[in-house]
């Protein structure tokens, strides 16, 4: 979503339908679900703090609108 935010409605869609299926399946707990995307959220949150992946995560922006 961070190189396409304009589908980041339907990333976000598509990943809480994986976990929700994965907790029907049996395979999960809610739990599991909202600790994973607890620690997307604060690793995702410390790559933003990093000067490099800003600099490649801009890079693949401009490489995506061409």
């Amino acid at each position: 979503s961070a190189v396409y935010p304009e589908n980041a409605e339907v990333y976000f869609n598509r990943a809480y339908d994986i976990a929700r299926h994965r907790e029907v399946a049996g395979v999960h707990y809610p739990s599991d679900t909202a600790a994973g995307a607890e620690l997307a959220r604060q690793f995702f949150e410390a790559l933003e703090g990093d000067q490099t992946f800003m600099e490649l995560l801009l890079e693949a922006r401009k490489k995506e609108q061409k």
